[in-house]
């Protein structure tokens, strides 16, 4: 990470690190918000982000051990916007 997301859009979030297989279906945060991890194996976790604010979000999962661990950071910002323009070709 850090990985972008976009201001109040559910999206796809991939998580990599070691031994995450251990983790599917338990739970980890995104600055507070409690999610739970879809589908893993031993090096990737794939999880549902919730729409967010703006704003920068620690991410953070707990080992077996049971004790919670800072992985990186999700970056939520608005959708650019693009005006149309003319080109002249």
């Amino acid at each position: 990470m850090p990985y972008v997301a976009y201001t109040g859009r559910t999206q796809p979030v991939t998580l990599y690190g070691d031994a995450l297989a251990q983790t599917e279906g338990r739970a980890f945060t995104i600055g507070g918000h409690q999610m739970r991890i879809d589908s893993a194996t031993s090096e990737r976790a794939n999880a549902e982000l919730p729409p967010l604010p703006d704003g920068t979000y620690k991410v953070s999962i707990e080992n077996p051990l049971g004790i919670e661990r800072h992985m990186g950071r999700v970056v939520v910002r608005s959708l650019p916007g693009y005006e149309d323009a003319d080109v002249p070709l």
